[in-house]
């Protein structure tokens, strides 16, 4: 106000906090982005006017952060807000910017202790960053060590997962980043890339005696371009099956970004699939990899098995089998990505792969026949993207169009009938297309 004391106003976030509570949201709120009339430094990124500054005041951004979390308090009361999850930053951004490792650190304690302050019992995590980082030297031995002698440890760690090799290490990261057109990096070749950023993970903090702390993967994706076509057709429905069953146990939550292509940190793009992140296009099509999560949804909460290519669960007395055929991307577009200008281009970037013939010998079932439902993901059925590709890849479309595009995303279905032998055994058998996947599910 006119005498320089801050004045927060809830009106526009509590908009959007009632809604996601009202669909029953926990939330997960990063305490980053810095108002212009707290920054230190002007520090934007991608296209739009976020802050990625420090403050040039900690008592202003402790009475902002302080006063946001009692508000939401007094709004829905402790119980609920203790189920939500807080961090800020992440230490990737002293790599790119102005800001040094220590003002980072100063940023990230005083965060801390002013949601600590409000309730020791709210969850505060981090410290974020590219994934690259964790296989860096020093930068988390060095945060960790500090967050100990301040005792100001995590309560869950932070970290995103974009296969990108040594981000810290290209200078031209953000630049050729923002530009989203051709770009002579490397995306990583490690089929287990998440598996093995976790595995790492565990590694450093078991040497501050924090293994048991739980790991939070903040933002997933395939890919580091939001304007890669490839990333709208049915490799993503393999791709998110592939991670997440990988690290079912070993992770505490998948953040796959993002939910929609309708986001503001890119320019505008011009076709209805231009690969966005989303999940969703622009105006709410589903996309084949929002239905592989709905497929991974129903999977059971007990896992019997899982490997490079099936995950197998139960619940009660309800067993799931998914399969998956992932297929990676090539070496040459790994090395040398170039932004699609057709989108008959996006199935042209993966390795070739042959169909994937697959036998699973189930024992110990009851020796009579069970009802079993399969549904599929492939480029015939639940892709909204190869219907819109089969259909010439229009860009004006009609309100009819878009009615069909939602019906094409939803996966294929069948049902058959298990039929074990007397013994209780039964053979399932079933061949999967590159890119395809495929849920059994049956009472057994």
């Amino acid at each position: 106000n006119s005498e320089g004391q801050p004045v927060l106003n809830f009106l526009y976030a509590d908009l959007l906090t009632d809604f996601l509570i009202s669909q029953g949201f926990k939330l997960y709120i990063e305490l980053g982005l810095m108002p212009s009339a707290l920054k230190k430094y002007d520090i934007f990124v991608l296209s739009r006017s976020s802050n990625y500054s420090v403050a040039a005041q900690q008592e202003r951004w402790q009475q902002l952060v302080s006063g946001s979390i009692q508000h939401w308090i007094t709004r829905y009361g402790l119980d609920t807000v203790r189920t939500w999850k807080f961090t800020t930053m992440g230490i990737h951004v002293p790599v790119f910017t102005e800001v040094t490792f220590d003002e980072f650190y100063t940023h990230y304690q005083s965060t801390w202790q002013a949601v600590k302050w409000v309730d020791p019992l709210l969850q505060f995590g981090g410290p974020g960053g590219f994934a690259s980082i964790v296989w860096a030297a020093d930068i988390l031995p060095d945060f960790f060590r500090f967050a100990e002698d301040h005792g100001c440890f995590p309560d869950f760690i932070t970290t995103q997962d974009y296969p990108h090799q040594n981000v810290e290490d290209d200078m031209e990261f953000m630049n050729t980043s923002i530009s989203q057109d051709f770009l002579p990096t490397t995306l990583s070749g490690d089929r287990h890339f998440t598996r093995n950023l976790c595995t790492r993970l565990c590694q450093l903090m078991r040497a501050v005696d924090r293994e048991h702390t739980p790991i939070w993967l903040e933002e997933c994706n395939s890919t580091i371009w939001q304007r890669d076509l490839s990333g709208d057709t049915c490799y993503k429905a393999a791709w998110l099956c592939h991670s997440i069953a990988e690290n079912y146990d070993s992770v505490e939550a998948f953040g796959y970004w993002l939910l929609t292509d309708f986001i503001e940190e890119r320019d505008p793009f011009n076709r209805l699939f231009h690969g966005g992140y989303g999940l969703f296009t622009f105006n709410g099509i589903p996309k084949a990899g929002w239905q592989a999560l709905n497929l991974l949804h129903s999977t059971g909460d007990q896992v019997l098995y899982s490997g490079d290519w099936y995950l197998v669960t139960r619940s009660a007395r309800q067993l799931q089998i998914l399969l998956f055929h992932y297929c990676d991307y090539d070496s040459l577009y790994r090395h040398r990505y170039r932004k699609l200008e057709y989108p008959e281009e996006a199935y042209r970037v993966f390795r070739t792969s042959n169909v994937m013939d697959v036998r699973i010998q189930l024992n110990s079932l009851v020796p009579q026949p069970h009802r079993m439902q399969q549904f599929i993901i492939d480029r015939e059925h639940g892709s909204s993207f190869d219907q819109w590709l089969r259909w010439g890849a229009p860009n004006d479309l009609s309100v009819a169009d878009v009615e069909q595009l939602h019906r094409a995303s939803e996966p294929g279905y069948r049902s058959t009938l298990l039929c074990p032998d007397e013994k209780g055994e039964f053979v399932l058998q079933s061949r999967l297309q590159p890119h395809e996947v495929q849920l059994f599910s049956s009472i057994i």
